[in-house]
């Protein structure tokens, strides 16, 4: 409905880039942890780049879907430790699939294995 009326629907990647980032704090405290394989695909945007994307699409002037993500998505199971040992944290713990299930719920179960946000 939107691009029908002429405006634009920026689609945004996972954002990262913020000092007080949540995601950054549990996986520092291990409480962020991969789950099953790890096999969800998720891509990401630095806020920086987000909103200059952002401006960019608006200056464009034409009506459509601006997907505002890096070129590079990666799966859970790399991008995970990736994180971890950036910030000097211990590896993410391991949880199997059915006691994520149990703790979390499908939602997250599938956004741990199966999204896949490239």
């Amino acid at each position: 409905m939107v691009t029908d009326a002429g405006g634009i629907v920026p689609r945004y990647g996972g954002f990262y880039g913020d000092r007080d980032d949540g995601q950054v704090d549990a996986v520092r405290r291990q409480r962020l942890p991969l789950v099953g394989d790890g096999g969800g695909v998720w891509s990401f945007v630095h806020l920086d780049d987000a909103a200059s994307g952002t401006v960019l699409a608006l200056e464009r002037d034409q009506a459509g879907v601006y997907n505002l993500v890096d070129d590079d998505p990666a799966t859970v199971r790399e991008w995970l430790p990736a994180l971890a040992a950036a910030v000097g944290a211990k590896p993410p713990l391991r949880v199997p699939v059915w006691l994520a299930r149990l703790l979390a719920g499908e939602a997250v179960v599938s956004l741990m294995t199966q999204i896949s946000g490239a």
